[in-house]
């Protein structure tokens, strides 16, 4: 059994802090609030093996700070298929910067985010939590004027997601 660097859990305790709370830089009030999403998805890191090797689930909250841009942090776990033990990971953080394009009002929102994953990965040959960069495409897809459905992809641990969410302010 591993035990995990004090300093580690103090670097995902910040990560998450970052996300969650984001100073804004102007006086005006926040275009959008809060949105609170619970995710699944399938994903692959070998690729030398099928498609999917694991399978990935958790939450998040995006807080957008003008129509188009925010920031997102994402905790989730990953469950390798290929693993002898077949366990689920610690908890694996995700701080995204995100961009709408697109309308802003309509629909369908396309989206992009690029970020840092700090975690380790069930499965694979690095055995002490470490960093990587992520990024990704996805849209929200309103399916009333609060609750969404987004789909997504994003590396670099390859995965096909979908969230489920609520946007506390509205769309």
């Amino acid at each position: 059994m591993t035990s995990s660097n004090p300093r580690q859990r103090g670097v995902f305790g910040l990560l998450l802090a970052a996300a969650l709370f984001p100073a804004t830089a102007s006086a005006q009030p926040a275009v959008h609030s809060l949105e609170m999403y619970g995710t699944a998805g399938l994903g692959r890191w070998h690729f030398d093996e099928s498609f999917p090797d694991h399978l990935e689930v958790g939450g998040g909250a995006r807080l957008f700070f003008t129509r188009r841009s925010g920031i997102a942090g994402d905790l989730v776990m990953l469950r390798s298929y290929w693993s002898p033990n077949r366990y689920w990971s610690r908890p694996i953080a995700h701080v995204s910067f995100v961009h709408a394009w697109g309308p802003t009002t309509g629909i369908v929102r396309p989206y992009w985010l690029a970020g840092v994953s700090m975690g380790d990965v069930p499965g694979s040959f690095w055995h002490a939590p470490r960093m990587m960069v992520n990024g990704g495409l996805g849209a929200r897809v309103f399916i009333h004027d609060r609750y969404f459905l987004a789909p997504e992809l994003r590396g670099p641990v390859f995965r096909m997601s979908i969230s489920g969410g609520i946007a506390l302010g509205g769309r």
